[in-house]
């Protein structure tokens, strides 16, 4: 029942609401206090208040609300005034009780940083607080750096300690730690100086606002690449002010560090022989800011015949006439120098100038040798008849195992030569070279030739004219071949081998088998023979992974299944693969073989997924769902029917399965299947109907039932083959959601039937608990609820209207009368329906209000190590309270108790529910001897632990002692790991001591000691008597620590080395336990006699060369030897027995020496470090102490010394000077490749800084395997050599160093003793160019006008040099073939460009044309500056006149725009079945017939050498088979949607004109009748042919008697292939690619008539090129 309050009443309840909270509040009138009101002011302490604030306010505008003021009423902040305490003041006001600042306040501004002030009422000045603002800084100003002009000396290292270059930066808000300095580049010609200086403080500024700043360059400055920079500096705070930008000025002074630089020399100069020259050279300094007059020297050259003079002062070079010919010179180099004048011989740069003598033809090219592959070699007598004999496997394919050295001693064009082979002059019928051929055929100075085999037909040994024969190499010079020539004769003996090759017996094979054939099944018998006789048995193979993993196939050529299910004819329907058979020999042939795979219904069919469903409720019968469901089998013979599987389906609610009862599967069964044939025949297309057929019962489906019905759909394929019976049926489920309407009533579940429950005295509102009922209809959101009491008198319980909460209406609630419940009555109303009544009962609840009591507890005890779970003792305790919750007492361990920490009794002990104590873990978790002996505990009594009703908890609390009683579980323990002595100990002395522990208590803790063995680690020998154990008094070191001691039973002398001591502990137990335990004992040597010193010998002086190498022996001066190794004695033996021999070095601050040890005792070697400079170190007393020790550490009493030493002195001597190469050089040069005669002489010799050295310089390459691998350089002058073949397609340019080294070690390039060298390959023109096809075919038609492009050729070269400049042209005559063509005399005539040759019409097509005509195109290169070319590859060219007799209508029920976007695939499929290229003409719609779309196309035929046009009668000839029709209609519906209808008859009418002629003659009677005869025959002929094309356009209904398709093996036409077999990859992900694979725009040949079209690369989709010609 619903009670209802008037306003009056509320408007009285309202006001003592108010003045209760006031009351509860707190509040007192009259006091004046402030809060937050704006979150950027913080405010701290109550009177006097504490207010921080950001200087500017947090961005000032008008004013700053600072607090809002509490005080009394709003009304009572009129009265309020500010009165500032302290000088400083701020603007300020109150309105509507907040306080606010009219004025911004500046940290910088020293007086706005504090305030302090009151707030006073002007009625009670006794009401006022005290306020403290603070203004707190904040990063608000830019800082300013200043401006920087500065000089830096070039090649200088700087950094922030060493730079001069300071300026300063200041911001008024300090926190200078956070400044960034940023350089931003200037006007000075760099855009980089912020890569290049760099700005720091050397000290960081901390509570500062102003410092200096320092500027100093990153890495060091280079005068020559600029010599002063302008730029400015900017400083960024933390905050992100930038400063202003201020200008920095940096000079760079040029030190002296450069060498003069040739500003005029000719490095290279040709002339003859004979012919004296003159030229200058010109060079400027180096360091152009210093600019000294330069002075000219020649330093060396070739010959010591003085043929070059320079003048010092001018720079002219005279040159005297040279003989080449005396020295046999190609290059003549000399060295100049340009020296600072008053600096000559330290700022200096010489360069190498090369003059190339030209040479006179007066040597022949000699054939010196041959080289055998085995690295062996066959010189020649120059003087006496070369002759060679050979001897070579018969059909010998490969090269000659060695190839022929030819040289030309001259140079240049007269060292050219040409080898060729040639006949012998005896044999004249038949030419034995052209079975040869030789490479190279050209040669410069000195080439190396190899024989090849060229044609090894020729060289059979059943051949007696070629089982021996003969010719010559013959080399010719270029300039006079007759004269300069040489030959060698070579004399071929061929032997004979197996060289016979198997042979099928048919040229391919075919056969069929079903796609089921099991494993064994024989396919096919492939047979082969060798005419051989020792090749009877061959090994055949199968070659083709996809057939090898399918098939086996044994000696006789019989091919088996090799497993079951190894195909399928969904997935391919032939295989195609290679058989070989293989002889002895290894002799392969092989033939094809094609397998067909023949269908069986053995797929099961597909259902097509379909998305979940809805279908409102009570439901009409009839009804149809929307939804068609598609089932389909890749199977060409199912036939498919459907049925719903009730069996299979099931029903949910609110996602809960549901069992199938009667009435379940009755309401369920509301549908029904039915099915219709899809198009092709092979399909299904499925509808849902409801079924309601019980009209007593018309509520099916029924929301209240079930929500969700998941239907079963069964397809059953009723041809599957017998075998497959497992795949006849596929079942598919469709979700169907039931739509609920309103149409039942509410009601309360049996979740309202719950223990509800009011506590006595509960206060008005409490919560009594809820009802809540429910609706079946899904509908209706909101219920009402109503309740009246069973007795009125118990009325103290209200149920809120909408949402069933049952509250404590007055507080008269009394559990003391007694009364443990009482009840209601509740009904739930819909707006429609009222539910049944809800009986609600409620339970009476009594409060929580004695404490537990605990009973006294003694001292406890429990043995340790105890079980879990053990029983320690009960705990007593009690409660008065009425009710189990509050009178049931529950006990818990706490973990402190005051002070003291319980937490370990805490955690090794718990409470029973009947609070009895237990151990927890127990075992190790209790043992006393490694953890406490006794636990203090603390334990909490608490009732009502679960606080129920929230009646609170009552507790109380007590502490005791739990006690561990020791078992002996402990076996003693070794603690001494190791002991240690020296060997000088006596008999009887203590050696250490050794210690035990046992961690139980009592006797159970004292330990026995005794020794088992002590085992010598190096001889293993057991000197246990040399040791004993003794107890002392101090054998008790604590309650778990014993120790003995460890003494010498005799003089340790000699015996040093390390033990290994067995010892056994066993402790004094009533049970005793023991344990074995090891002690590593180690004597230490004694040091009786010091070491000794043998070599060096102390005070000698040692020379040696100063240029060594680090790690390496010292070599001693004029002498062959290195520097002997040190060596000394340990004191007791020459081999160092006893001690190992260390040697230190101290070498005075010299820093240049180190010594290694090596691996023999004693001795150790002096070497040099990498920091070791052979020309500071020149001639200077190096004093050296050299020490040798035995050991290290304090020397010990009566020990000898541990270290002897002796002291020498090292001098260093030079005669191996470092050579070096001219500064700024680098060697640049041409190569060309694929050419290994190459010889460069080194232009830039290397030197020695000396005269007359006669010191050999080595010359060494330095870079990576591959350069080593195809350059040498000569160890001796520098001259590169090519050794191996490189090609400019692999790399355009080398690098590479060269080193200079005065000796066979090959070391670091420094300095000037690497020379680089930089190579570029030429390209050379060493391969033909290649049409892209061959041959080419173009297509005209009528109407094509003159200057049309026909097609282009295009061309390649793989040659760079002659990429790009290749001619093409037109060569020979036209052939023509066909009709009113012959009088045409240039039909077309072709342009070059580009590699490419655009052939053009240069006739009109006229319509009376037809026939073809053929001709050659032809590519040439140039020949290259190395005589290599010109190369020219041919092509044959035919081009067609397509007329109608050329060309068949293909015509489609498609549109247009179907048939353009296929077009490229369409073609494919024609060309794949008829078997000709097919080419589109137009495409077009029929302008006769609606909805038919004719492709005119025509078709060539490719015979790999020459093209053939088709006619269209062929055409049809090939389409008109039943079977090539089927397959092509097929394949165009299912692969590409296109409908191809029925072609054009190609029968004729023929009237029989004799017959009419008859008829006539007979007389005027029976014409009429004759007439009405031919009519009648038209009309009835007519009627046929209509028929018969309505019959061909007509879809026969897949599967029908009249289709044929039952008995047929065709593929049905109009059938799609994906939707017979499921595959159609639009609704298969998995088959889709990237879209940026796909085809997303129309690929179309713009009805160009034009053959291969489709070929053109605009129609390509990645087709980028701007060139839009047609490319075939």
């Amino acid at each position: 029942m619903i009670q209802l309050i008037d306003m009056k009443d509320r408007k009285m309840s309202f006001s003592i609401l108010v003045l209760f909270l006031i009351i509860n509040s707190g509040m007192v009138l009259g006091e004046i206090t402030i809060e937050t009101i704006n979150s950027k002011v913080n405010i701290s302490g109550q009177n006097p208040y504490l207010l921080k604030m950001d200087e500017n306010n947090n961005s000032f505008e008008n004013k700053t609300q600072l607090f809002k003021i509490k005080y009394d009423d709003d009304e009572s902040c009129t009265t309020l005034k500010v009165d500032f305490i302290e000088p400083a003041t701020f603007e300020n006001e109150i309105k509507d009780c907040v306080f606010s600042s009219l004025q911004s306040f500046d940290y910088e501004n020293s007086n706005q940083r504090s305030y302090l002030f009151q707030i006073i009422s002007t009625k009670n000045e006794d009401d006022k607080i005290d306020i403290r603002l603070k203004i707190q800084n904040i990063d608000d100003e830019p800082p300013v750096v200043g401006s920087f002009k500065c000089e830096f000396d070039e090649d200088t290292d700087y950094d922030v300690s060493s730079t001069n270059c300071v300026s300063t930066v200041t911001d008024p808000d300090g926190w200078l730690n956070e400044i960034k300095f940023h350089v931003i580049p200037g006007t000075s010609g760099n855009e980089n100086e912020d890569e290049i200086f760099n700005l720091e403080f050397r000290e960081t500024p901390e509570d500062l606002y102003s410092s200096p700043v320092y500027m100093y360059p990153k890495d060091k400055l280079k005068y020559n690449q600029t010599n002063f920079y302008i730029f400015s500096v900017t400083a960024e705070d933390g905050a992100g002010h930038i400063s202003e930008e201020n200008s920095a000025i940096i000079n760079v002074n040029d030190l002296r560090n450069t060498y003069p630089v040739w500003t005029l020399l000719t490095k290279f100069k040709e002339f003859q022989e004979e012919q004296s020259q003159s030229f200058e050279v010109k060079a400027i300094d180096g360091d152009t800011g210093i600019n000294e007059d330069i002075c000219y020297y020649k330093v060396k050259e070739d010959l010591s015949k003085d043929y070059i003079s320079v003048d010092e002062i001018s720079g002219r070079v005279d040159v005297k006439p040279i003989d080449r010919d005396e020295y046999d010179l190609t290059f003549y180099k000399w060295e100049i120098e340009a020296c600072v004048c008053n600096l000559k011989g330290s700022w200096c740069t010489n360069d190498e100038v090369t003059f190339v003598i030209d040479d006179i033809d007066d040597n022949p090219p000699q054939i010196i040798k041959n080289i055998y592959k085995n690295g062996s070699e066959e010189a020649f007598d120059l003087d006496e008849e070369k002759i060679i004999q050979l001897y070579y496997l018969e059909n010998y394919s490969g090269s000659y195992n060695f190839s022929t050295t030819i040289t030309d001693i001259d140079t240049g064009i007269n060292a050219q030569f040409k080898v060729n082979l040639e006949k012998y002059g005896e044999e004249k019928d038949i030419d034995y070279t052209e079975a040869y051929m030789v490479v190279p055929g050209v040669g410069y100075r000195t080439g190396t030739f190899q024989i090849s085999v060229k044609n090894n037909e020729y060289l059979d040994f059943e051949d007696d004219v070629w089982k021996t024969h003969k010719y010559y190499v013959v080399s010719r010079g270029d300039q006079n071949p007759d004269e300069m020539n040489d030959k060698i004769l070579v004399s071929v003996n061929l032997i004979d081998y197996n060289d016979e090759y198997p042979i099928f017996e048919e040229s391919s094979y075919f056969n069929s088998i079903n796609e089921t054939v099991p494993r064994g099944y024989h396919v096919i018998t492939t047979s082969a023979s060798d005419r051989d006789a020792e090749d009877t048995i061959l090994k055949m193979n199968i070659v083709g992974s996809y057939a090898e993993e399918r098939l086996e196939i044994d000696s006789n050529g019989v091919i088996t299944v090799k497993k079951d299910g190894s195909f399928d004819y969904d997935i391919l329907k032939s295989i195609y693969f290679q058989v070989t058979a293989t002889d002895n020999a290894d002799h392969v042939t092989s033939v094809p073989v094609t397998i067909y795979i023949l269908d069986v219904n053995n797929k099961a069919p597909v259902i097509d997924p379909v998305m979940r469903l809805s279908v409102e409720e009570n439901q009409k019968n009839g009804v149809a769902l929307n939804v068609t469901i598609t089932a389909s089998d890749v199977d060409t013979t199912a036939n498919l029917k459907s049925y719903i599987n009730w069996d299979e389906s099931k029903v949910t609610k609110t996602n809960s399965y549901i069992d199938i009862t009667d009435e379940i599967r009755e309401a369920m069964n509301f549908l029904k299947v039915e099915s219709t044939q899809t198009k092709n025949g092979t399909g299904l297309e499925i509808k849902l109907v409801v079924a309601n057929n019980n009209e007593d019962n018309p509520n099916k489906p029924d929301f209240e039932l079930f929500d969700t019905l998941y239907l079963a759909i069964t397809v059953e394929d009723l041809n599957t083959d017998p075998d497959f019976e497992d795949q006849r049926t596929t079942t598919s489920t469709i979700l169907i959601s039931i739509t609920d309407i309103n149409d039942n009533p509410p009601s309360f579940p049996d979740s309202n039937n719950v223990d509800r429950s009011a506590i006595e005295a509960a206060s008005i509102g409490a919560s009594v608990g809820f009802i809540k009922a429910i609706d079946l209809d899904t509908v209706n959101s909101v219920l009402y609820y109503y309740c009246t009491a069973e007795e009125e008198k118990y009325d103290w319980v209200e149920v809120n209207e909408t949402s069933g909460a049952l509250t404590v209406k007055n507080e008269g609630i009394d559990a003391d009368i007694p009364l443990y419940n009482f009840s209601y009555k509740c009904w739930a109303y819909d707006g429609l329906y009222f539910s049944e009544p809800l009986e609600v009962l409620i339970q009476v609840v009594d409060t929580n209000s004695k404490n537990p009591v605990i009973s006294e507890i003694g001292v406890l005890d429990v043995e340790e190590k105890s079980p879990p779970d053990k029983n320690v003792s009960y705990i007593y305790t009690s409660d008065k309270d009425r009710d189990a919750p509050f009178h049931t007492v529950t006990c818990k361990f706490q973990t402190t108790d005051g002070n003291i920490d319980t937490t370990l009794c805490a955690q090794n002990f718990y409470f029973t529910e009947d609070n009895t104590i237990m151990v927890t873990n127990g075992g190790d978790s209790l043992n006393r001897d490694k953890g406490p002996a006794n636990y203090s505990c603390s334990i909490e009594c608490i009732d009502n632990q679960y606080n129920e009703r929230s009646q609170g908890i009552r507790r109380d609390t007590k502490s005791f002692i739990i006690m561990l009683n020791d078992v002996n579980d402990n076996e003693p323990k070794l603690v001494t790991n190791d002991l240690s002595c020296s060997e000088n100990l006596d008999k009887n002395e203590n050696i250490g001591e050794i210690w035990g522990k046992d961690i139980d208590a009592g006797k159970n803790a004292e330990i026995d000691f005794t020794i088992l063995s002590v085992i010598n680690n190096e001889n293993g020998k057991d000197y246990k008597d040399l040791f004993e154990i003794v107890e002392e008094d101090d054998y008790v070191f604590n309650a778990t620590i014993k120790r003995v001691h460890l003494v010498a039973t005799d003089n340790l002398k000699n015996h040093y080395g390390k033990y290994e001591m067995q010892i056994n502990l066993k402790d004094r137990g009533v049970e005793p336990l023991e344990s074995n335990g090891t002690i590593q004992i180690t004597i230490n040597k004694f040091n009786y006699k010091s070491p000794e010193i043998k070599f060096p010998v102390d005070n000698e002086v040692y020379r040696l060369f100063s240029s060594q190498t680090p790690g390496e022996p010292l070599r001693m001066f004029k002498s062959e030897s290195n520097l002997s190794n040190f060596q000394a004695t340990d004191g007791v033996s020459e081999t160092c027995s006893k001690w190992d021999v260390r040697f230190t070095l101290d070498q005075n601050d010299a820093d240049i020496f180190l010594l290694t040890q090596g691996d023999i005792k004693c001795q150790s070697q002096l070497q040099i470090n990498d920091d070791f400079n052979s020309k500071v170190v020149l001639q200077n007393l190096y004093p050296l102490t050299i020490t040798a020790s035995v050991k290290e550490g304090t020397q010990e009493k009566d020990e000898a010394p541990y270290s002897s030493s002796v002291s020498i002195t090292v001098i260093f001597y030079d005669n191996q000077f470092t050579p070096s190469f001219p500064e700024n050089k680098t060697w640049k040069l041409d190569l060309v490749e694929a050419n290994t005669t190459q010889v460069e002489e080194l232009p830039y010799p290397a030197y020695y800084d000396i005269d007359d050295t006669g010191l050999q310089i080595y010359y060494y390459l330095v870079g990576d395997d591959y350069i080593k691998s195809i350059i040498d350089i000569d160890e001796h002058n520098g001259t590169l050599s090519v050794i191996e073949k490189f090609y400019y397609d692999d790399n355009q340019t080398f690098q590479f160093q060269i080193l200079a080294s005065n000796d066979s070690t090959i070391r670091p390039c420094e300095d000037s003793t690497c020379l680089d060298v930089q190579i570029t390959v030429l390209s050379s023109n060493r391969r033909y160019p290649t049409w892209k096809k061959s041959p080419y075919f173009g297509a005209v038609m009528p109407d094509f006008l003159p200057n049309s492009l026909v097609l282009t050729a295009q061309a390649h070269d793989d040659d760079y040099i002659d990429q790009g400049n290749l001619i093409c042209k037109i060569i020979g005559d036209f052939e023509r073939d066909g009709v009113g063509i012959d009088n045409i005399d240039e039909p077309f005539y072709l342009e070059s460009s580009n590699d490419a040759g655009k052939i053009y019409l240069n006739f009109r097509v006229e319509t009376s044309m037809s026939g073809s005509f053929k001709f050659n195109i032809s590519v040439e290169d140039h020949q290259d500056p190395w005589l290599q070319g010109p190369h020219e590859s041919k092509a044959n060219v035919t081009i067609f006149i397509i007329t109608s007799e050329n060309t068949v209508d293909f015509r489609f029920l498609n549109e247009k725009t179907e048939v353009y976007d296929r077009e490229v695939e369409m073609l494919q499929i024609i060309t794949e079945v008829i078997g000709y290229q097919a080419y589109t003409q137009t495409i077009d719609v029929d302008q006769s017939v609606s909805g038919i779309t004719v492709a005119r196309l025509y078709f060539i035929k490719n015979n790999n050498d020459s093209f053939t046009l088709i006619n269209r009668e062929t055409i049809l000839g090939i389409v008109g088979n039943v079977n090539i029709y089927a397959t092509l209609s097929s394949r165009l519906r299912k692969e590409q949607q296109l409908i191809l209808t029925n072609f054009e008859s190609t029968n004729t009418k023929t009237s029989n004109t004799e017959a009419v002629l008859r008829a006539w003659l007979t007389g005027v009677a029976v014409i009429l009748g004759t007439l009405v005869l031919i009519l009648t025959i038209t009309l009835i002929l007519k009627i046929r042919q209509l028929n018969r094309r309505i019959s061909k356009l007509t879809t026969k209904k897949f599967g029908s008697q009249d289709s044929g398709l039952n008995r047929i093996g065709v593929t049905a036409p109009t059938t799609n292939k994906h939707t017979i077999e499921g595959s159609n990859p639009v609704y298969k992900k998995e088959n889709l690619k990237n879209m940026s694979d796909l085809d997303t725009r129309s690929v179309r040949s713009g009805d160009s008539e034009l053959i291969g079209v489709e070929e053109n690369p605009e129609f390509d989709y990645n087709f980028n090129s701007p060139d839009k010609t047609t490319y075939l």
